[in-house]
């Protein structure tokens, strides 16, 4: 089994990230960070309201943004990482954050919705 398919198999038991004990959370992240490239924390999707934890409106519906994907950190492609200590603080302080992976250096990706 290639490393790619034993990650992902891994990973496939995982539903979300912020359910994980901190330790296990950090130990998945750096792993993502070590395959894939700099890591950034995403706002999340609040599990009571439906609603993204940044708070904001949709400027065309005037509803609650309900994309829970986009960065937290601003500058995100510069501030994302790879380095553990920095991964810990992040994951420290947005504990029910998604998290993105800066492409295009080492991995590429086509997304298809």
């Amino acid at each position: 089994m290639s490393s790619n398919a034993a990650f992902l198999k891994a990973d496939h038991q995982i539903s979300i990230l912020a359910d994980l004990s901190l330790p296990q959370r950090l130990s998945t992240l750096i792993a993502v960070a070590k395959r894939f490239g700099p890591i950034h924390p995403c706002y999340g999707i609040d599990r009571e309201t439906k609603a993204c934890t940044c708070g904001g409106v949709n400027r065309k519906t005037k509803k609650q943004c309900k994309a829970g994907k986009h960065p937290i950190l601003g500058a995100w492609q510069v501030n994302a990482s790879t380095d553990p200590s920095t991964i810990s603080q992040l994951a420290n302080r947005y504990p029910e954050a998604n998290w993105g992976v800066v492409t295009g250096e080492v991995i590429d990706v086509i997304d298809l919705d």
